[in-house]
């Protein structure tokens, strides 16, 4: 596919990390239009006409010009009171059938019920509708309303009739426009079957619109890198979020994100080998020593756990996890240096290639790659044969890219510094405009429905409260904290029930994400679960992980998720959404049932899915399901001895003539007892599973 160059403001000033403001020769065309819309009233069927013209890119318009198009189009659709008009209207965006008494039926992929016109209108006016105060703005000629809506128009995912006048190839063209690219190939040698069916299925579940996105993203053999155009605004089309080595993509009128994982550092070096930070007491941990790349076999590692995650939760409870999905692979060839594009053998292994500061890099790798050797790893490394220094890191860094899906640049832990009293400090110094701006796009993110306090902006924190103490905000706020920590308990309890655990890596803020999702014909929020790296499924992978590391792990996941004490105290996601929310305690106390109730839920309809379902327990170890029923009646029976008060001989005894009834041999009774004494802290948080 050919590039061409940038067609939009996106190319940022400072270092790649913001828009410039809407000029050139169409700015003026742009503020016609929106003179046009705030000075009319009524629908006018010429001019949307017109406008939709524009916004598919008559005449060659400008990406700038399209964008403020299709978001003019949506103030025509919200004037529509006819159905002649309305038929027009959908017929020039091509959604109608042939015979024009149905809307296409590919809509019901993008969250909306029905093909039938009048309620498939009615259901994309309440689409349009999340952003209400843009469009309302116009119409009241607010002195803010052309700035806020020309502001607006510049993020494509918000504009929800885009996805009808941009074409897929058209968006390709603009997000490779503003990354790197260098040499990369499809990777498949360690993809077995299985995986390879998950990833089509992950392919699938996409509406076909992002599903081309990202199928031509996958068609070039190339391995994308972020770029000083790359901007860092949030939902920008092709977005680098602060403080990660990932670029998201976020296509328009869409609420499906894309994660390129991972993607450099800005700079002249888009990987490097470090192996610690300058001025730093400890080196980094090992995996971080290959910085702003991905390690081969954890990207594999990730897509089987992944996988296998995805494959129990369908054969559980029919649909498709609430978890992101590795669709593609490519093993990097070339990485960007400052010396232009070289193979990895001569960046990291020649003087020439990496630029200055090589002698400092080479004894970061002699320190680096004997940890690398020695660390454990599911995945076993690639041989280096003869190599010396530089095949030893290739071999054991094994660099890839990947593609993911259904994944969630909000996440829990940035969100809740964005939305602290001093959360603009976390972002850009921006204007008060451009703040005000910013909080009512996080908010619309986290509430299913939000509203614009009606006060000035004076100050960040102030702003916030003010929204907040809007009453359908607070009851929005109140309402998706509860659903959040229903979600939570969905998938810790399918988690547990499968003997999955992670250390605490598929918890914590930074890994678990929100997002708002158009579904069933109305928006609401979503929690998705991210970055399958360090699961590990006691009942596959059991010489990786014996009964006390899957205890211990279990006990990371439960206080990152519901806060603790992990070496030093953490708030959790749990905290982190209270943060998010500012809930009270009667709602927190409700947020705690929902998750409780949905955890126990989801922990036994699991736990029946693999006595009944042959194909679930193949997934698993020969007596996999019949040690799962065990552990739980031992538990039980440990659980219910603690609360009368039992004595722990006692206790061993009754524990131990249960076992052997089982077919349990002395040793391994006195391993199963002992463990649940080792635990006696941790089991009893589980104890709301066995009440009546």
């Amino acid at each position: 596919m050919p590039l061409a160059p940038p067609g939009s403001s996106q190319s940022p000033p400072l270092a790649g990390v913001f828009r410039r403001p809407e000029g050139g020769g169409d700015a003026a065309r742009a503020a016609a239009i929106v003179a046009r819309l705030g000075s009319e009233a009524d629908y006018d069927r010429a001019f949307a006409s017109e406008l939709a013209a524009i916004a598919r890119g008559a005449a060659r318009s400008s990406w700038e010009l399209r964008r403020v198009a299709c978001l003019a189009l949506e103030c025509e659709l919200l004037r529509i009171d006819d159905a002649a008009d309305l038929a027009s209207f959908l017929r020039n965006l091509r959604l109608l059938t042939r015979s024009g008494r149905r809307v296409q039926r590919r809509v019901v992929e993008e969250g909306f019920t029905t093909t039938d016109v009048a309620g498939f209108a009615a259901e994309l006016r309440a689409r349009v509708l999340r952003f209400e105060w843009i469009h309302a703005g116009l119409a009241r000629r607010d002195e803010r309303a052309a700035a806020d809506f020309l502001a607006h128009a510049r993020h494509e995912c918000f504009l929800t009739l885009g996805r009808y006048c941009f074409r897929p190839r058209e968006v390709v063209r603009e997000i490779v426009a503003r990354v790197r690219q260098t040499r990369g190939v499809p990777y498949h040698g360690a993809v077995n079957a299985f995986s390879r069916d998950e990833m089509r299925r992950g392919l699938e579940m996409l509406p076909r619109y992002e599903r081309s996105i990202v199928e031509l993203l996958m068609r070039e053999p190339a391995v994308y890198w972020v770029a000083d155009a790359t901007p860092s605004e949030i939902n920008a089309l092709i977005e680098f979020p602060l403080g990660t080595v990932a670029m998201v993509v976020k296509p328009p009128g869409s609420d499906v994100e894309i994660e390129i994982k991972r993607a450099g550092t800005r700079g002249p070096r888009a990987v490097d080998c470090v192996y610690k930070k300058p001025g730093a007491a400890a080196a980094l941990t090992p995996l971080h020593h290959y910085y702003g790349g991905s390690f081969g076999r954890l990207l594999r590692w990730e897509l089987g756990q992944g996988s296998a995650l995805a494959r129990l939760w369908r054969g559980a409870y029919g649909g498709e996890a609430p978890t992101s999905r590795i669709v593609h692979l490519k093993t990097v060839i070339d990485v960007p240096g400052p010396r232009g594009d070289m193979s990895l053998v001569s960046y990291f292994g020649r003087a020439s290639g990496y630029g200055d500061g090589y002698a400092e890099m080479r004894a970061a790798m002699e320190a680096a790659v004997p940890r690398l050797e020695s660390l454990r790893l599911p995945m076993p490394a690639n041989d280096p044969g003869g190599f010396g220094l530089t095949g030893k890191w290739i071999a054991a860094t094994a660099p890839e890219q990947a593609l993911v899906v259904n994944t969630s640049s909000f996440r829990v832990d940035r969100l809740a510094a964005y939305l602290g009293a001093d959360g603009l400090s976390a972002y850009f110094d921006l204007p008060p405009d451009g703040a005000r701006r910013f909080a009512d796009m996080l908010l619309s993110e986290v509430l299913a429905g939000y509203a614009p306090p009606p006060v000035e902006y004076r100050t960040w924190g102030g702003y916030l409260d003010a929204a907040f103490a809007v009453p359908e905000n607070r009851r929005a706020a109140d309402a998706a904290y509860v659903d959040a920590l229903r979600q939570l308990g969905d998938y810790y309890g399918f988690f547990c029930s499968v003997r999955a655990s992670s250390g605490g890596e598929s918890f914590v803020g930074r890994n678990v994400g929100l997002r708002r999702v158009f579904r069933g014909g109305a928006w609401t929020i979503q929690t998705i679960f991210m970055d399958h790296d360090a699961v590990v499924l006691s009942g596959r992978d059991y010489s990786y992980c014996d009964a006390e590391e899957f205890l211990d792990r279990t006990f990371f996941d439960l206080t990152h998720m519901a806060g603790g004490t992990v070496r030093t105290y953490t708030r959790g996601t749990v905290g982190a959404l209270k943060a998010i929310y500012r809930v009270g305690d009667a709602v927190a106390a409700e947020g705690l049932r929902a998750l409780k109730a949905a955890f126990r839920a989801r922990y036994e309809g699991a736990r029946q899915a693999l006595v009944a379902d042959e194909s679930l327990q193949r997934l698993f170890r020969k007596d996999f399901a019949v040690g799962l029923r065990d552990w739980d009646d031992l538990l039980r029976h440990f659980l219910a001895a603690r609360r009368d008060n039992v004595p722990l001989e006692n206790w061993r005894r009754s524990a131990g003539r249960l076992l052997r009834k089982r077919g349990y041999d002395a040793k391994r009774i006195a391993g199963m007892t002992r463990m649940m004494l080792d635990f006696a802290l941790l089991l009893p948080w589980f104890g709301f599973l066995f009440e009546d």
